[in-house]
């Protein structure tokens, strides 16, 4: 963070511009030749949508923090994203672009500039941007970003955001949740927090690589066979707009489960539906299942009744077409309660979690775990 000093300056930059050179706010030496900043904000859309939450002084002081040097850059750029209520709702809130030339009066311009900069970045009108018409980077624009998401948009920290920018893992992540809010789980198996914690978790790994995939698979009553009940992928867009367009995603999967409706526990058909998307995709997989693993289906096995043997489980699952191939898909299972009487006891949830070990196995899974806690399984 800048000296104390240095802050003071800057919030007195459209008073002082004119003076620049003699109190040493910036200086066109250091920054000359260097490539220019575009910095990003992605502050949550208000719940009428109109507006931004972060609040305006924050972004004011990043906003400053941009002009002490970019001020000298030509095409640099400073824009405030709207995130939410969807995916297709991010839009930007605000935008500034250093012009190529200042004109004959260099610091009323550039004071002018500064003045309707900071009327902007810190102000409730949506839309808007210095000069008008100001064009954001493309993929193709020189500079380097900086990112600033702020933690009601994403909890992840800055310095994974910086990743998303510079990293590049080596293929991308095709992340398959499997959701059961079936009576039995008495809700404690896919809530919103686990589901936001997997998304987040899917972020980190996968450092938003165009084309890579998240997906929820609802355990219960056969939905669309073309399209899971949420889906997203991340689009070929500018690294800012990638994230604008994720993040309005993660608050559209809160949105989405925020209803209070219950399902089925056809679980087995559940996997080998999210299984079968999985392999429609190259890259690196996982298979995440929330749920007590009580598989019910009409007309076939009722775990709450009685538990099959693996191998009767698998033939079955093999005579209805429902067998999965899990080379290379990892699965981790959360959601079996351990207690001391019934269906929840210890000895219960043993011997209902070796049937499924053996299954998972026997189609290939090169890694199984389990935890009887989702929230515990992806607490940190």
């Amino acid at each position: 963070m800048p000296p104390h000093a240095s802050w003071t300056c800057l919030l007195f930059v459209p008073v002082l511009v004119s003076l620049w050179g003699l109190t040493g706010c910036g200086t066109a030496a250091v920054s000359a030749g260097a490539d220019p900043i575009h910095m990003h904000l992605f502050c949550l859309a208000s719940d009428a949508g109109d507006k931004v939450t972060c609040d305006p002084q924050e972004r004011l002081a990043h906003l400053y923090a941009w002009v002490k040097e970019a001020i000298y850059q030509p095409h640099a750029t400073f824009s405030i994203w709207q995130v939410g209520p969807d995916r297709s709702g991010s839009r930007r809130f605000f935008s500034a672009c250093v012009p190529e030339r200042w004109g004959s009066q260099v610091s009323q311009a550039k004071s002018a500039f500064i003045q309707k900069a900071r009327e902007g970045a810190g102000g409730s009108r949506t839309g808007l941007s210095v000069p008008a018409g100001c064009a954001p980077p493309s993929q193709t624009t020189p500079g380097r970003s900086q990112l600033v998401v702020f933690p009601d948009a994403s909890p992840l920290p800055s310095d994974l955001w910086q990743k998303v920018v510079s990293g590049s893992p080596p293929a991308q992540i095709h992340s398959a949740i499997v959701c059961d809010r079936s009576e039995s789980t008495q809700g404690a198996s896919c809530t919103t927090s686990v589901l936001l914690g997997l998304f987040d978790r899917w972020v980190a790994e996968g450092l938003l690589l165009p084309a890579g995939t998240l997906s929820v698979e609802m355990v219960g009553p056969l939905r669309d066979a073309l399209r899971p009940f949420y889906q997203l992928r991340v689009p070929d867009l500018p690294v800012e707009e990638r994230i604008a367009y994720v993040l309005g995603a993660r608050v559209e999967l809160v949105r989405l489960f925020a209803g209070g409706e219950q399902y089925g526990s056809t679980i087995a058909e559940a996997i080998s539906t999210a299984v079968r998307r999985l392999r429609e995709r190259r890259g690196v997989y996982r298979l995440t299942v929330l749920s007590d693993m009580q598989q019910i289906t009409a007309g076939g096995f009722d775990f709450s009744m009685a538990l099959p043997t693996p191998q009767a489980f698998l033939a079955w699952l093999q005579q209805k077409g429902l067998a999965t191939d899990l080379q290379n898909i990892p699965v981790l299972v959360c959601g079996i309660p351990t207690g001391h009487f019934g269906h929840n006891s210890q000895a219960y949830a043993a011997r209902l979690q070796d049937v499924w070990q053996r299954l998972f196995q026997s189609q290939g899974a090169p890694e199984i775990q389990w935890f009887s806690s989702c929230e515990a399984a992806f607490a940190s």
